[in-house]
């Protein structure tokens, strides 16, 4: 009844998929309720970030084995998998750059060729950064604090938040991947960012600390707050120098906010 309305209106199929992760499309353990539950449906959809357990991304290199092990377990084009969501954070914190998510891209088109036949949709997520308002709301509605976590979630856009927002690499990437297949015409210059620069521009010391943190950095300062591991908030302040010998040894998280507008994650370890 719903796909004839559907097609009545749209002129066009209406199908029907349940959007499951890559990693239970592909688990051993999993694979076969998803294969119950994807039985009598149009599509295979399914969510793709290449993650470890602890929300740090894995290298972009995994991609075409990704693909590969989706396909394998998949191989029938008549019911076609769809990637409704494809995305890769760029946060340190995550073990990630702007570099190495423009690579993920690239590695991601380059499959998706290889893969033609069986992928016939991707859906890049996401366009813009979250602020951090957001992503503090959205942990709360996921039940996990994990201040990982929440960068990761943070840092999934191939543009900045801030202000108007600006590209980043994966973002030009994307246009020219686009504009190789004929998909659209884009003027495209792919760049890497040097990102011994960025460190050489920003130093947090001593790191390990006892107590005292010193930040040196050529871009004030707004705002730091610390988090622990688990995405309680310890301190917010305004100071590029501040002790911390009061709180309980471990990993902390420097959210800084410059007056830029830009924001970056730092680990500080308190022994």
């Amino acid at each position: 009844m719903q796909k004839t309305l559907y097609f009545n209106i749209h002129n066009d199929s209406l199908k029907v998929g349940t959007t499951l992760t890559h990693t239970g499309l592909t688990s051993p353990t999993k694979a076969s309720l998803c294969h119950l539950l994807n039985s009598d449906l149009d599509i295979v959809s399914t969510t793709y970030y290449p993650l470890n357990n602890d929300f740090t991304m894995k290298p972009p290199t995994v991609v075409d084995a990704d693909f590969s092990d989706i396909v394998a377990e998949y191989p029938d084009t008549i019911q076609p998998i769809y990637f409704v969501e494809c995305g890769y954070s760029t946060s340190a914190i995550c073990n990630s750059s702007e570099n190495l998510q423009s690579e993920f891209f690239k590695n991601v088109f380059t499959a998706w060729d290889t893969y033609q036949n069986n992928v016939k949709y991707l859906t890049i997520f996401k366009t813009t950064d979250w602020s951090l308002s957001t992503v503090e709301d959205l942990a709360i509605q996921f039940g996990i604090t994990d201040t990982i976590f929440k960068e990761y979630l943070r840092t999934l856009g191939v543009r900045t938040f801030l202000g108007n927002g600006t590209n980043k690499i994966a973002y030009q990437t994307i246009l020219c991947e686009l504009n190789a297949r004929g998909w659209c015409a884009a003027n495209c210059i792919t760049t890497r960012i040097n990102e011994e620069i960025e460190v050489n521009t920003f130093k947090i010391y001593p790191n390990p600390t006892n107590g005292q943190v010193n930040i040196s950095t050529n871009t004030a300062i707004k705002k730091i707050n610390i988090y622990n591991s688990l995405g309680k908030l310890y301190l917010s302040i305004d100071d590029n120098s501040f002790n911390i010998s009061e709180f309980p040894n471990g990993i902390y998280y420097l959210s800084i906010q410059f007056k830029t507008g830009s924001i970056t994650v730092k680990k500080l370890v308190k022994n």
